[in-house]
């Protein structure tokens, strides 16, 4: 199963798949059959959203693996816009750190694997950044936590993909808007060139 919050974030992928199916489901849950191997499960924005729309799939043990993919903020000078990244661990604020199973991806490339926090709204002040520079984290967004707990509950393998989009703080909203249609470009690609290989 493929998993994103935002619409836009999956347009290249429903476009390769034209004749995806939205099966039948239950109210509030956005999902598409994009093959007899893929899924493709839109969760909406935020953890709260993530762990509602998650909690109302039916038949998780359905899927054999999950492949989580986004954008996301950088939390460290090592991580620039564009970089594909790798979360192996996550963290949100008053939960326990969470390493569900990975799903090692059979393409042979070097990305960054890291750390995530998600949080509950967008960070956008240099105070929000400094909030969460406390805990040891590389990337930040708003789903991969409930993601992981997802796949840890069902022992689903994971792999949980983000390109850079922007560096979370004050300059969020401005980095978001000039760079965001790029990353999540760049990742979609990624991910249509290496599933179709699978």
């Amino acid at each position: 199963m493929l998993i994103h919050a935002l619409r836009s974030e999956a347009g290249i992928i429903r476009q390769h798949f034209p004749g995806a199916e939205r099966p039948a489901c239950g109210p509030g849950i956005e999902l598409r059959q994009l093959s007899t191997e893929f899924d493709l499960l839109r969760t909406g924005m935020g953890l709260t959203a993530c762990e509602q729309v998650l909690s109302k799939l039916s038949q998780p043990g359905d899927y054999e693996r999950i492949i989580h993919f986004g954008v996301s903020g950088s939390m460290s000078e090592d991580l620039e816009v564009q970089d594909l990244i790798q979360g192996v661990e996550f963290l949100a604020a008053g939960r326990d750190i969470l390493k569900p199973p990975a799903f090692v991806h059979p393409w042979g490339l070097d990305i960054p694997q890291v750390t995530f926090f998600s949080a509950d709204a967008p960070v956008q002040t240099e105070d929000q950044r400094q909030e969460i520079k406390q805990f040891p984290v590389h990337a930040v967004d708003m789903e991969s936590y409930a993601v992981a707990a997802f796949a840890n509950q069902h022992h689903l393998p994971l792999l949980a993909l983000r390109c850079i989009s922007d560096r979370a703080g004050e300059s969020t909203a401005a980095d978001f808007k000039r760079h965001y249609t790029r990353a999540a470009q760049k990742l979609q690609s990624f991910l249509l060139d290496h599933l179709l290989r699978m």
